[in-house]
């Protein structure tokens, strides 16, 4: 058996963050996320003083 394809040693992975707060449908889905709750438009907001960052995946200060 012969095959004529070249094979790469590595392979090359592109991710871009999420830019949105997780969704849920209610406040346990929030648990994993720290200093967020699940809000009526069924996303975990980030509490008072905290912003989403999409790069670390939680609400940072």
């Amino acid at each position: 058996m012969t095959s004529n394809n070249l094979c790469s040693d590595h392979v090359e992975v592109n991710w871009e963050p999420p830019s949105e707060e997780p969704i849920c449908d209610n406040l346990g889905d929030c648990h994993g996320w720290k200093h967020s709750t699940c809000s009526k438009t069924n996303r975990c907001l980030c509490n008072a003083n905290y912003e989403w960052n999409g790069e670390h995946l939680s609400c940072i200060e």
